[in-house]
């Protein structure tokens, strides 16, 4: 590689906006957005499932049971409505 072939620095912000523009600004902050809240809701069913373990730990140690399907299906529904909505807002992108 020649010396004027390469350049050293930072790249400015303008550069990073032109090829914002020049892909839509508003598809630019929807991809972002819908980005976010993908992230979010993945990590806020981490902390789900980490609760519905606990849950069914503490009900099987308190009653010496299984917990009632009833209540299963609550923590399930939960995790897959958020397994949903994530997928659903990764093909928004």
């Amino acid at each position: 590689m020649s010396k004027e072939e390469r350049n050293d620095g930072e790249v400015p912000l303008s550069t990073y906006w032109s090829f914002v523009a020049a892909g839509g600004k508003w598809a630019f902050f929807f991809t972002l957005l819908s980005q976010l809240a993908s992230q979010g809701i993945n990590v806020y069913a981490n902390f789900w499932l980490t609760d519905w373990g606990a849950n069914t730990l503490k009900y099987q140690y308190t009653y010496f049971t299984d917990m009632p399907l009833s209540r299963s299906f609550f923590w399930y529904k939960g995790y897959a409505g958020m397994l949903m909505a994530s997928v659903f807002l990764l093909t928004l992108r």
